[in-house]
């Protein structure tokens, strides 16, 4: 039995990520309300999944969108610029569409020429989210492709 309550008052990061992965979807969503209800104590430590591949790297980038916390948009933007895994970039891209900013719509129109269509395809979704419109003639012709592509 997974018992929610004792990770988060323990402040089990790692056991609360594994159960975001489980398949039962009410411990699923137990687990994602307590990990961003105490998000703001274990930032640093959501930080350090996110960025180190480990296996929870996606469920702790995705967290780390849902607390819309500006100080994790530089490690989010490393991820998307610097991820090896397209699903941890795509991860990346989705949770900085979530956040504001011009250091995320910089990070985000950089990642329009991800080396993988999926990546580029939520980057697209993310930037029309936040209302960025590209500007150039190159921008427009590129975002036009990736959106035929979808």
């Amino acid at each position: 039995m997974v018992d929610i309550q004792e990770m988060k008052e323990n402040r089990d990061v790692a056991g609360l990520l594994k159960a975001c992965q489980r398949r039962d979807l009410d411990i699923e969503l137990d687990a994602i309300a307590a990990l961003n209800e105490i998000a703001p104590e274990v930032f640093t430590e959501l930080i350090t999944y996110a960025e180190t591949g480990k296996q929870l790297q996606v469920t702790a980038i995705s967290i780390l969108g849902m607390t819309k916390e500006p100080r994790a948009i530089p490690p989010l933007a490393g991820v998307l610029r610097n991820g090896r895994d397209f699903l941890v970039r795509k991860a990346a891209a989705r949770a900085l569409g979530k956040m504001n900013g011009a250091a995320v719509i910089n990070a985000l129109g950089k990642a329009l020429y991800d080396e993988n269509p999926e990546v580029q395809r939520e980057v697209v979704i993310a930037l029309n989210h936040l209302g960025w419109q590209p500007t150039t003639a190159a921008e427009k012709k590129h975002v036009k492709e990736i959106i035929r592509r979808m």
